[in-house]
């Protein structure tokens, strides 16, 4: 159950913390392999591209498994991989399960917001995390607004996502100097 004197409630699905760092060590590792072994036999110029191919999907899957709801004492804000929506406490806030087992969060303002962290799974039929999601969002709409509540207002903006940003960013640098590398030595 959530604890409404914390400051911040991040709910998200606790299998996509371990299974991404699952996929990132053993994928990084692989991939470690790969370029060592692609190196060995055709030479670094040959085996440095596969770098640029797991930054990039690191980044992609690091998007997708920092997806949130987070709860504050006056605002629900929902983190998608591309968009963030920060909805006020102040608003008429819903959150239904809708025909595909996804988590849909509703407001005035913003009308539906799916939550990508929630979208429907074979495995959350038996395991039941959307409907324990919105029994929460449910406790938390429903409870008392504390006297310091701070004025928010509605807000769509662009995801950012430092680790999975960083990762494509080092992408695009490893490209640049590896191209450039070897367009020099021709």
């Amino acid at each position: 159950m959530i604890e409404l004197g914390k400051s911040v409630i991040r709910l998200r699905r606790k299998s996509w913390r371990y299974a991404s760092w699952i996929m990132f060590s053993s994928l990084g590792a692989g991939m470690v392999l790969a370029v060592i072994k692609v190196s060995s036999k055709h030479g670094f110029g040959e085996g440095w591209k596969g770098i640029p191919v797991l930054l990039v999907f690191y980044g992609f899957v690091g998007r997708i498994v920092s997806s949130e709801v987070r709860l504050s004492h006056d605002s629900l804000t929902v983190v998608n991989p591309l968009r963030t929506y920060t909805l006020p406490r102040s608003s008429r806030l819903r959150a239904l399960k809708d025909s595909s087992g996804s988590l849909q969060v509703t407001s005035e303002e913003s009308g539906t917001i799916d939550a990508f962290a929630f979208g429907g799974s074979i495995v959350d039929g038996f395991v039941g995390t959307v409907a324990k999601v919105e029994r929460e969002i449910a406790v938390w709409v429903n409870a008392e607004v504390p006297t310091k509540s701070v004025s928010v207002k509605y807000e769509k903006k662009w995801t950012r996502c430092r680790w999975s940003d960083l990762s494509l960013l080092l992408a695009l640098l490893v490209t640049a100097v590896g191209l450039t590398a070897g367009a020099l030595a021709g």
